[in-house]
């Protein structure tokens, strides 16, 4: 069995009304900003579950205005692209999900705090060994929330579970 795609402990996460919450921290029946791809707008999304697992490698991907700490394989939206990921090979063989690669210079989708949307730049993507428990979430639609900010895929992670696909991690539900 795979290990769960995460984020570091400390990634805020964007709540429906604009304010934000550690990753740690969320709850399921919190409600998230999502992303309807076939509508291209945001909508509100409880959350159904959350889990956490220990990895020990991350990437920190480096953006002009902040970074974000995940695992190589999680899918982050890019402008002219679509889903990517530093690990597109292991997107697929673990979790189905084709994604395209993401590389430094992408422009990655990013909503501020007041709910508009900018695209960001990636600076630097640096892998990192040391074990860390990360954690992620799924909502009750649109497989996607945002994360330091930046659209990110959930992985179906609900339907993971449900496959017992997900190793031995720690998962809490709604």
């Amino acid at each position: 069995m795979n290990k769960i795609i995460c984020f570091s402990p400390n990634t805020q996460i964007y709540l429906d009304d604009y304010r934000t919450k550690s990753i740690c921290d969320i709850g399921p029946k919190d409600n998230v900003f999502s992303f309807n791809e076939k509508c291209n707008k945001v909508e509100s999304s409880r959350v159904i579950c959350k889990v956490s697992d220990i990895h020990e490698e991350y990437m920190k991907i480096k953006f002009r205005e902040s970074g974000l700490v995940s695992t190589r394989d999680h899918p982050i939206w890019v402008l002219d692209k679509g889903w990517c990921s530093f690990d597109n090979e292991s997107s697929y063989r673990n979790y189905g999900i084709a994604v395209k690669n993401l590389k430094e210079g992408d422009k990655c989708l990013r909503i501020n705090e007041k709910g508009s949307f900018t695209y960001s730049q990636i600076d630097e993507i640096k892998m990192v060994r040391c074990s860390m428990e990360m954690f992620t979430i799924s909502s009750e639609r649109n497989n996607s929330f945002f994360a330091n900010g930046y659209l990110v895929h959930d992985e179906n992670l609900f339907g993971l579970i449900r496959a017992k696909k997900i190793g031995n991690s720690e998962v809490h539900f709604a």
